[in-house]
């Protein structure tokens, strides 16, 4: 049982050790103007590997590829809500997301500074692919996150693109594992709070025993 005097100081105490020991340095936020320059990295590298497209997967538990990109996650749910982002060298992102998700992509997601192109992922996935195959007619066709990648668009990719090299792509996996500083920030402050929430507990255990 925990008591009322251990309950009346959790506020200050989270708040102090999540504080404790914050350095000097670039902001642990992450703008969306770095989200663009990160959607840039990856266009210049999809040329550097002679990739016309690239298709990214993600669900609200894998999400981390397009969290990377675009600062976005599908909420948790029975089934993985699903994401895909499609990239070319020269023209701005498209986001699919299912139809519940697009107001809240459009109001906190960096995809409005980025032209702001999301759209309903089982309704206009298949007919954009088909699209962008008669017009781009791509060559290569990289797919970052196919090891989990929902076999439900799998095939409007296939049917799409029968005519290019479609190919597994590691580049965004790549790309996010090389940290900057305000990254590298961010994870020490998940790190402190981390240490906060244990120690407050121990408090607490220690406090209720006395």
């Amino acid at each position: 049982m925990i008591s009322n005097a251990a309950l009346k100081w959790i506020p200050e105490k989270f708040g102090h050790w999540v504080r404790y020991g914050e350095f000097q340095g670039p902001g642990e936020t992450i703008t969306n103007e770095d989200y663009k320059a990160r959607v840039e990295i990856a266009k210049q590298k999809m040329v550097d590997e002679g990739l016309d497209a690239l298709i990214v997967f993600g669900d609200c538990y894998r999400m981390s590829n397009i969290r990377w990109l675009v600062n976005y996650r599908t909420i948790d749910g029975v089934y993985p809500q699903p994401m895909l982002l499609y990239l070319v060298p020269d023209s701005n992102p498209v986001f699919f997301l299912p139809m519940s998700e697009i107001p809240s992509a459009h109001s906190v997601s960096a995809m409005d500074d980025m032209g702001g192109d999301i759209r309903e992922i089982r309704k206009d996935w298949a007919p954009f692919l088909k699209e962008r195959a008669a017009l781009d007619k791509p060559k290569k066709v990289g797919i970052c996150g196919y090891t989990y990648m929902d076999l439900e668009f799998w095939f409007p990719i296939n049917e799409a693109f029968k005519e290019s090299e479609v190919k597994r792509s590691m580049i965004i996996e790549q790309l996010k594992s090389k940290k900057n500083e305000a990254e590298i920030a961010s994870m020490k402050r998940a790190a402190r709070v981390c240490d906060a929430g244990i120690e407050m507990l121990l408090e607490l255990l220690r406090d209720s025993e006395g």
